[in-house]
């Protein structure tokens, strides 16, 4: 257990992350090596590095910086970069190997060449998932490719008939029906993933599996951690310009209280909700930002798209293994780097002496994961000057089962040491 002290009183107490990710299953036959710094290198004879170790380990066990691609594009999805195709193997059931390598010489992606670039357009990050396992379930034999099957909760049916029950040839005979596929859907409902391939005889493949990240991406709690580590260094300090009222229109909004308009959001705990607050005029609709209303005035700048104030923050990145880094810059910044692909949830603990503790939960949209920021405002600190400097904690890559117990516990001991939770005060 790890307890993190800010000010003399207990924050936050954070179960150690480890015990909340399990290990990806290991490769039959392959070692998982560590660290992303090692590199490899490809047959132009160029330093490669890699986007997970898994994607390593399949590099250097089909020994491809040995082989000599069938073919190489260029390509302008994910990113510009390169594909390459390698044959491996004299199984005509198999189809090619395709290697994407990014402008700075990263490996992307590892897999069967099975889906069309306007196919994984559509189906990615799954249909690239789908590629990268399946290559990995052949380098195993029948009884390790059930267990790892078993072990990640992936159910892959062959016309209904589900691939636990069957053997090795049903493996290969499911891998040629989705090769050869002429219709793709992808469904997402409950974190979980369900793909569908059928070819022209109408034999269907369907493949299910959990909408979990360290699954998707072959990388574990520190890989992703060192992974944000590295794009919050690389961000731009400049605050994006956006419109104020973005995605809110008047028939969205309710009424609050006098003039003040309510944008009523989802809510994942009592007192973490994406509320957002308007206030109407002649001028039109604009967010909430008045001394009056402190709490929904923070609650907007801790979630609007277009904050009234500059906030930098000192930020302390409590990452894998107790590893902790340390950043300075806006607040704006921050936000909107971490509010891509996620929700944003906000609750506010009010102390006895006036001061606040605001929460801001991004919940991923796809991923059963969320990152949390938690940030300490003195009282009045908002208003007392154009430019407002905090202290916060980030706590990143939560798997959601882990959320509601952290965030109630986080709770729990915040009205021990006398603060109130609320959502809005009359």
């Amino acid at each position: 257990m790890k307890l993190i002290h800010a000010s003399g009183r207990l924050l936050l107490v954070l179960f150690c992350l480890d015990l909340f990710w399990r290990p990806v299953t290991v490769l039959a036959g392959i070692p998982i090596l560590s660290g992303l710094q090692e590199t490899a290198v490809n047959s132009t004879g160029r330093p490669l590095t890699f986007a997970s170790n898994r994607l390593r380990a399949l590099y250097q066990h089909f020994d491809l910086a040995e082989r000599q691609a069938i073919s190489v594009q260029a390509i302008e999805m994910p990113a510009n970069g390169k594909t390459y195709r390698y044959k491996v193997g004299e199984a005509p059931e198999l189809p090619s190997i395709r290697v994407t390598i990014d402008p700075n010489d990263q490996v992307t992606h590892i897999g069967f060449d099975v889906f069309t670039r306007d196919e994984m357009a559509a189906i990615a990050p799954a249909g690239l998932f789908v590629e990268e396992y399946f290559l990995y379930l052949v380098s195993s034999d029948i009884e390790r490719l059930l267990d790892n099957l078993e072990a990640d909760h992936i159910v892959i049916e062959i016309n209904g008939r589900h691939l636990g029950t069957l053997g090795a040839p049903d493996f290969y005979e499911m891998l040629g029906i989705l090769t050869a596929h002429t219709e793709v859907a992808l469904v997402l409902q409950d974190y979980r993933f369900s793909l569908t391939g059928q070819d022209d005889a109408a034999n269907r493949v369907r493949i299910t599996f959990p909408a979990r990240l360290d699954l998707i991406s072959g990388r574990d709690k520190k890989e992703l951690d060192d992974a944000l580590h590295v794009a919050i260094k690389s961000l731009d300090l400049q605050p994006a310009v956006r419109s104020p009222i973005e995605g809110v229109s008047d028939s969205s909004l309710q009424p609050y209280r006098g003039d003040l308009r309510l944008l009523p959001g989802a809510s994942l705990h009592p007192g973490l909700t994406a509320d957002r607050y308007y206030r109407g005029s002649q001028d039109g609709i604009r967010p909430l930002f008045d001394p009056a209303y402190p709490l929904e005035s923070l609650r907007n700048v801790l979630s609007a798209p277009a904050p009234r104030v500059s906030i930098n923050i000192r930020l302390v990145h409590e990452m894998y293994g107790q590893e902790r880094m340390e950043y300075e810059l806006p607040l704006a910044v921050l936000v909107g780097f971490l509010e891509k692909n996620h929700d944003i949830y906000v609750g506010l603990e009010i102390g006895g002496d006036g001061s606040v503790k605001s929460t801001q939960l991004f919940k991923d949209r796809i991923f059963d994961v969320s990152h949390m920021l938690v940030i300490d405002w003195p009282k009045g600190l908002l208003w007392s000057s154009a430019n407002v400097s905090v202290v916060g904690v980030l706590y990143t890559h939560i798997r959601d089962d882990n959320v509601q117990d952290l965030y109630g516990t986080y709770i729990e001991q915040l009205d021990a040491e006398k603060f109130s939770v609320t959502i809005d005060q009359e």
